[in-house]
Protein backbone atom coordinates (compact mmCIF):
# COMPACT_ATOMS: atom_id res chain seq x y z
CA UNK A 1 0.00 0.00 0.00
CA UNK A 2 2.89 2.58 0.72
CA UNK A 3 4.35 2.29 -2.70
CA UNK A 4 0.89 3.06 -3.84
CA UNK A 5 1.32 6.56 -1.56
CA UNK A 6 4.87 6.90 -2.49
CA UNK A 7 4.68 6.78 -6.16
CA UNK A 8 3.68 10.39 -7.46
CA UNK A 9 2.85 8.81 -10.93
CA UNK A 10 0.67 6.74 -9.00
CA UNK A 11 -0.94 8.80 -6.18
CA UNK A 12 0.13 12.11 -4.33
CA UNK A 13 -1.38 10.65 -1.69
CA UNK A 14 1.88 11.22 0.28
CA UNK A 15 3.71 13.74 -2.21
CA UNK A 16 0.99 16.46 -1.17
CA UNK A 17 1.99 16.33 2.65
CA UNK A 18 5.76 16.83 1.20
CA UNK A 19 4.48 19.59 -1.23
CA UNK A 20 2.40 21.25 2.13
CA UNK A 21 5.95 20.58 4.16
CA UNK A 22 7.70 22.54 1.80
CA UNK A 23 9.95 18.91 1.06
CA UNK A 24 8.69 18.95 -2.99
CA UNK A 25 7.61 21.10 -5.21
CA UNK A 26 4.50 21.07 -6.94
CA UNK A 27 0.48 21.69 -6.98
CA UNK A 28 -1.65 19.23 -5.09
CA UNK A 29 -3.00 16.20 -7.21
CA UNK A 30 -5.48 13.95 -6.73
CA UNK A 31 -8.74 13.85 -4.13
CA UNK A 32 -9.61 16.57 -1.19
CA UNK A 33 -9.92 13.38 0.61
CA UNK A 34 -6.29 11.94 0.19
CA UNK A 35 -5.60 12.85 3.70
CA UNK A 36 -7.77 11.20 5.34
CA UNK A 37 -7.00 8.05 3.30
CA UNK A 38 -3.37 8.70 4.05
CA UNK A 39 -4.58 8.83 7.87
CA UNK A 40 -7.03 5.51 7.95
CA UNK A 41 -3.24 4.12 5.84
CA UNK A 42 -1.65 5.32 9.30
CA UNK A 43 -4.34 3.74 11.66
CA UNK A 44 -3.75 0.48 9.81
CA UNK A 45 -0.04 0.82 10.47
CA UNK A 46 -0.20 1.40 13.89
CA UNK A 47 -2.50 -1.60 14.50
CA UNK A 48 -0.33 -3.72 12.17
CA UNK A 49 2.64 -2.56 14.83
CA UNK A 50 1.10 -3.06 17.84
CA UNK A 51 1.30 -6.90 17.09
CA UNK A 52 4.39 -7.53 15.60
CA UNK A 53 6.41 -4.34 16.41
CA UNK A 54 8.40 -4.54 12.98
CA UNK A 55 11.14 -1.81 13.40
CA UNK A 56 10.48 -1.18 9.42
CA UNK A 57 7.14 0.02 9.90
CA UNK A 58 7.86 2.04 12.63
CA UNK A 59 10.40 4.01 10.55
CA UNK A 60 8.00 4.06 8.26
CA UNK A 61 5.20 5.80 10.66
CA UNK A 62 8.07 7.99 12.06
CA UNK A 63 8.25 9.55 8.39
CA UNK A 64 5.02 10.14 7.88
CA UNK A 65 4.41 11.84 11.43
CA UNK A 66 7.35 14.16 10.79
CA UNK A 67 6.12 14.89 7.20
CA UNK A 68 2.40 15.76 8.72
CA UNK A 69 4.43 17.86 11.37
CA UNK A 70 6.00 20.02 8.67
CA UNK A 71 2.84 20.02 6.63
CA UNK A 72 0.82 21.61 9.20
CA UNK A 73 -0.23 25.06 9.39
CA UNK A 74 0.65 27.13 12.43
CA UNK A 75 -2.75 27.49 14.08
CA UNK A 76 -2.65 23.73 13.99
CA UNK A 77 -4.87 23.09 10.69
CA UNK A 78 -3.80 20.52 8.24
CA UNK A 79 -5.80 20.00 4.96
CA UNK A 80 -2.69 19.90 2.47
CA UNK A 81 -4.96 21.22 -1.05
CA UNK A 82 -5.36 24.30 1.41
CA UNK A 83 -1.95 24.16 2.79
CA UNK A 84 -0.42 23.94 -0.89
CA UNK A 85 -2.40 26.83 -2.02
CA UNK A 86 -1.66 29.06 0.82
CA UNK A 87 1.94 28.89 0.39
CA UNK A 88 1.78 29.05 -3.85
CA UNK A 89 0.11 32.38 -3.22
CA UNK A 90 3.13 33.24 -0.78
CA UNK A 91 1.50 32.78 2.37
CA UNK A 92 4.20 31.55 4.66
CA UNK A 93 2.33 29.80 8.09
CA UNK A 94 5.18 27.58 8.32
CA UNK A 95 7.13 30.31 9.58
CA UNK A 96 5.02 31.41 12.00
CA UNK A 97 4.80 28.30 14.27
CA UNK A 98 7.74 29.45 16.13
CA UNK A 99 6.98 33.40 16.33
CA UNK A 100 4.71 34.30 19.84
CA UNK A 101 3.48 37.50 17.91
CA UNK A 102 0.31 37.21 17.03
CA UNK A 103 -1.10 35.80 13.32
CA UNK A 104 -3.48 35.87 11.40
CA UNK A 105 -3.97 33.36 8.68
CA UNK A 106 -7.34 33.72 7.32
CA UNK A 107 -8.40 37.22 6.64
CA UNK A 108 -11.99 38.67 6.03
CA UNK A 109 -14.17 36.86 2.96
CA UNK A 110 -15.02 39.12 0.22
CA UNK A 111 -11.87 41.23 1.47
CA UNK A 112 -9.91 42.85 -1.15
CA UNK A 113 -6.86 41.28 0.21
CA UNK A 114 -8.17 37.61 -0.50
CA UNK A 115 -4.90 35.21 0.57
CA UNK A 116 -6.22 33.35 3.17
CA UNK A 117 -7.72 29.66 3.55
CA UNK A 118 -11.20 31.74 2.70
CA UNK A 119 -10.40 33.67 -0.22
CA UNK A 120 -11.17 30.26 -2.11
CA UNK A 121 -15.19 30.01 -2.71
CA UNK A 122 -14.81 26.90 -3.31
CA UNK A 123 -12.75 26.19 -0.51
CA UNK A 124 -14.98 23.72 2.13
CA UNK A 125 -14.38 26.43 4.77
CA UNK A 126 -15.84 28.65 2.95
CA UNK A 127 -18.52 26.76 1.17
CA UNK A 128 -19.81 25.27 4.54
CA UNK A 129 -20.33 29.09 5.31
CA UNK A 130 -22.94 29.96 3.24
CA UNK A 131 -23.24 31.62 -0.19
CA UNK A 132 -21.66 34.60 -1.08
CA UNK A 133 -24.95 36.78 -0.43
CA UNK A 134 -24.56 35.41 3.23
CA UNK A 135 -20.37 36.60 3.54
CA UNK A 136 -21.37 40.34 3.90
CA UNK A 137 -22.89 39.47 7.19
CA UNK A 138 -20.11 37.63 8.68
CA UNK A 139 -16.64 38.86 9.81
CA UNK A 140 -14.28 35.48 10.57
CA UNK A 141 -11.32 35.98 12.30
CA UNK A 142 -8.80 33.10 13.81
CA UNK A 143 -6.22 34.87 15.70
CA UNK A 144 -3.09 32.76 16.78
CA UNK A 145 -2.05 33.93 20.03
CA UNK A 146 0.46 32.25 22.49
CA UNK A 147 -0.71 28.81 20.88
CA UNK A 148 -4.59 29.38 21.80
CA UNK A 149 -7.43 30.64 19.23
CA UNK A 150 -8.77 33.65 20.27
CA UNK A 151 -11.34 34.82 18.25
CA UNK A 152 -14.43 33.44 16.16
CA UNK A 153 -17.12 35.84 15.39
CA UNK A 154 -20.04 36.18 13.53
CA UNK A 155 -22.73 38.89 12.47
CA UNK A 156 -25.33 36.61 11.23
CA UNK A 157 -28.93 37.88 13.00
CA UNK A 158 -29.82 33.91 13.61
CA UNK A 159 -26.51 33.84 15.70
CA UNK A 160 -27.49 36.65 17.52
Amino acid sequence: MWKTWDTPEVSHGFRNFEIAAGDAEGEHWGPSFHDGDMYKWFEACASVYAVTHDQKLDALMDCFIAEVAKAQRADGYIHTPVVIDECHKGIDTHALKDRKDEAEIGITVGGKDEKGAFASRLNFETYNLGTSDDCRYRTLACHRQEDSLQLCTSRQPIFL
